[in-house]
């Protein structure tokens, strides 16, 4: 089994937006509301922790907030300890 604990950072707390431009990079400024996780693995009662602070894509919310969607998403992807990939 995997756990999966997710974080949520707000960039500009005087905005409700979760972007105020266009989102070209995981570390753009326009990204207001990022996303972090660790994944753990859990078997017969052992806990190994296989990554933290992990980045998460910015949604798909259209091609004028996140203009080249799929580099955003590919650069989210994680390749962990055994040969372990999450996206």
């Amino acid at each position: 089994m995997y756990e999966f604990r997710f974080s949520t950072d707000v960039l500009n707390p005087d905005t409700f937006l979760y972007n105020t431009g266009p989102i070209e990079a995981r570390d753009s400024e326009n990204f207001n509301r990022r996303q972090t996780y660790s994944v753990t693995e859990v078997r017969g009662g052992v806990r190994r922790e296989l990554g933290t602070g992990l980045a998460s894509p910015p949604c798909n919310i259209g091609p004028r907030s996140t203009p080249n969607y799929a580099g955003l998403a590919n650069a989210a992807v994680h390749e962990l300890d055994d040969g372990i990939v999450v996206r």
